[in-house]
């Protein structure tokens, strides 16, 4: 009996490959993302850092250098507003890393439905093969039982 052969294996590994680029770009934006995270926390850490430093330098009771002050307030300001920037980018980087899911997920789908089609049709063919088996065996051994 001749080798089980998948016919649609070349769809197979079409969907295989689609489904790992698409893992992959997954990775990338995801990657970005937690750039993006880390940035974030860069910003905050750094307007805690002067929070922190402006609070002391008033606790201290010394004279205040008001342009310095002033310039420290400014520098937060900044920082707010590039972490409101960042907290957007960071939102419309979680909507691409929620939109990459849902396609691997359909990929994986795809992928996955094939696989159970060619594991069905693998069977059938051990099936027909086991089969064909039986009968030449039973054929052997009829022929056997009359030539007795």
């Amino acid at each position: 009996m001749k080798k089980f052969s998948f016919k649609l294996e070349t769809v197979l590994k079409l969907k295989q490959k689609a489904l790992d680029d698409k893992m992959l770009e997954l990775a990338r934006i995801t990657n970005v993302l937690n750039e993006a995270e880390t940035t974030l926390q860069n910003h905050l850490d750094k307007q805690k850092s002067i929070n922190s430093y402006l609070i002391d330098l008033y606790k201290k009771g010394e004279d205040l250098d008001l342009l310095e002050v002033q310039t420290n307030k400014d520098y937060i300001i900044q920082l707010s507003i590039k972490m409101e920037q960042q907290k957007q980018l960071i939102k419309q980087i979680r909507l691409a890393v929620n939109e990459k899911q849902k396609e691997v997920f359909e990929a994986l789908k795809d992928r996955d439905i094939l696989k159970k089609l060619k594991e069905k049709q693998k069977e059938h063919h051990q099936k027909e093969f086991e089969q064909k088996e039986m009968i030449e065996l039973d054929d052997m051994t009829i022929s056997r039982y009359k030539a007795v």
